[in-house]
């Protein structure tokens, strides 16, 4: 047992410590991850800028070289041969393939090139003179483009990036290129490398930190065993001594000479278990005291527990004499409350139907004699319309028959006006003689004139009279119809009359009703005295089991105070216990 209780100290110490030392590899592993994310950053941005020097480099060196174009000191291909020599290194046998210049060059991967807008090799250590146009990366953009876009456009600062996989490599990788557009030559200029170039070195030395801190918490989990080990013997002896005190042997002691926490928890131990021994030996003599004081308890306790059956009768006759009080009082609530009701509902239905029948009479009276003012109205508006309908209809062919005499008239006054100019004619031909007829002919054209006017001025009138007739023909047809919406209302209210006066034949019964209900009323009156009657006898009972109840509780109030006195002295031998046991701290 005490085997097992060590090796699960042992196990559970292990684990307190094993779990400092992950938590402390944890953490440096996160430290060197999160400085290795940020050496690869800024390494890489110290790349890029690389890149852009090289960039800027090249674009200097063609500046330079095309001013001596520019001064016809030499040709532009002289000037271009003169670049890639500087650039990439002198041409081979074969006359284009020139390597790599390797105190020009940035890293293993990093070289220079140069195309043109078709795509088109024109700088390049091995490849040159090629098209390279189709040539897209292995997520199937199109290399050339991507070039051609950031040079004359720069959105990225002149640096574009792809995925490109060599036919040695097992995988593609992330390149970045640098570019920048020389327009005199028209040639892209490029240099770029895989951004692995940038921070390949860091990973060994990563892998190398990674492999010595494991090696470290390795040692680091045998030492602690060791340790372990160690500490924990002398915790055996303080085990056995504390199996021993659970299993009521006080007499034993622990003896460890170590000056450590485990020795002062020793001696801490050896001096408790002595006071509890002399705690002991008081206790026996307290409970000795105590036992006999527990005699008259038991004797007290026995005339209140009679006394107690008294006082439990006497409740149980109240309980049951309160029930039937109970009982009996809440009919006698529930039969009122039903009076109350019933008389409330009568008295609000009689005013009801009081209230109804009086008003329902007088309207009954007023509608009908409306519904017949109403009738002869509507029905003298409908004729009337009628015959103001029939007397516009006559007036519009008067109208019509006048428009055409008016028409007749003007007919015969062009008439007229021609026969007065033919007679014009004819006296002029008669010379002296038909001087005078000229005068009659004139004339008789005037009045044709005026004949003219009148008649239009007329045809005019007439025309606007009939527009008149005919606007308040229809607006005597609105009211006709309007006429007959009214009689159709009267119709609908004479419905309502009558739907009123069956209302008015139902109100007896309802009037009957309230009648049952007040006998109803009456006849609970003998069922409220009864229970007036029968509370009144619960009442005396109550009473009488009230003294009862008194008188018990005189003698129980005896047996208090002697009970009171015993726990004085249970009280005192309390304290000496308390005393002793004041030096221990729970």
């Amino acid at each position: 047992m005490v085997k097992r209780s060590n090796n699960k100290i042992k196990k559970r110490l292990f684990k307190s410590y094993l779990g400092i030392f992950i938590l402390f590899f944890i953490s440096i592993i996160g430290v060197t991850f999160v400085s290795f994310i940020g050496a690869k950053e800024i390494l890489t941005k110290l790349g890029e800028e690389a890149l852009k020097n090289r960039i800027n480099m090249g674009v200097a060196m063609m500046d330079m070289l095309e001013t001596q174009v520019e001064n016809s000191k030499i040709t532009r291909e002289e000037a271009q041969e003169i670049f890639k020599t500087k650039m990439l290194n002198e041409r081979g046998s074969d006359g284009k393939t020139q390597g790599l210049n390797k105190k020009l060059e940035l890293n293993v991967q990093a070289y220079m090139y140069a195309i043109d807008s078709n795509g088109n090799e024109k700088m390049h250590p091995f490849k040159e003179g090629e098209n390279i146009s189709d040539v897209v990366d292995n997520k199937g953009r199109n290399i050339t483009k991507l070039i051609i876009d950031e040079g004359k456009n720069p959105k990225n600062d002149g640096i574009i990036t792809f995925s490109w996989k060599n036919p040695e490599d097992k995988k593609a990788m992330d390149k970045v290129n640098v570019v920048a557009y020389y327009e005199p030559w028209e040639w892209y200029l490029n240099v770029g490398c895989y951004y692995r170039d940038f921070y390949g070195n860091l990973i060994p030395t990563f892998l190398k930190i990674l492999i010595v801190t494991i090696v470290v918490l390795l040692l680091s989990i045998l030492l602690i065993r060791f340790i372990i080990s160690k500490k924990v013997e002398p915790l055996n002896k303080l085990i056995e001594l504390i199996k021993k005190i659970g299993d009521g042997d006080l007499s034993s002691k622990i003896d460890v000479d170590s000056k450590d926490e485990l020795g002062y928890m020793a001696n801490i131990l050896n001096t408790t278990l002595y006071e509890i021994r002399s705690m002991i030996i008081s206790f026996k003599s307290i409970l000795d005291k105590i036992n006999e004081k527990v005699e008259y308890v038991n004797e007290a306790s026995e005339s209140t527990l009679e006394v107690s059956n008294h006082i439990t009768e006497a409740i149980e006759e109240i309980a049951c004499a309160a029930g039937n009080t109970t009982r009996d009082m809440e009919i006698s609530v529930g039969v009122v409350a039903d009076l109350t009701n019933n008389i409330v509902s009568i008295k609000d239905t009689s005013l009801h139907l009081q209230n109804e029948a009086i008003n329902a009479g007088k309207l009954n009276f007023d509608v009908l004699n409306i519904l017949k003012d109403l009738e002869e109205k509507s029905s003298e508006n409908f004729n009337l319309a009628e015959e103001t309908v029939n007397n516009m209809n006559l007036l519009t062919e008067k109208s019509n028959t006048i428009v055409k005499i008016i028409n007749t008239i003007e007919n015969i006054s062009k008439q007229i006006n021609l026969l007065a100019l033919n007679a014009s004619i004819e006296a002029s031909r008669a010379g002296e003689a038909g001087r005078g007829f000229v005068v009659v002919a004139q004339g008789i054209k005037n009045l044709s004139s005026q004949t003219e006017e009148a008649t239009a001025q007329i045809n005019e009138y007439i025309n606007e009279l009939i527009e008149a007739i005919k606007y308040s023909g229809e607006s005597v047809i609105k009211t006709k119809q309007s006429s007959e919406l009214q009689r159709n209302t009267i119709n609908e209210t004479q419905n309502i009359v009558k739907e009123v006066v069956r209302f008015m034949e139902e109100i007896p019964n309802h009037i009957k009703n309230n009648v049952d209900k007040i006998e109803e009323t009456y006849n609970k009156k003998d069922l409220v005295n009864k229970a007036m009657s029968s509370v009144l006898g619960l009442t005396q009972e109550i009473s009488a089991a009230t003294e009862e109840i008194a008188s018990s509780i005189i003698e129980v109030n005896k047996n208090i105070l002697e009970v009171d006195n015993m726990i004085k002295d249970l009280d005192n031998s309390a304290k000496m216990l308390s005393q002793k046991s004041a030096k221990f701290t729970v």
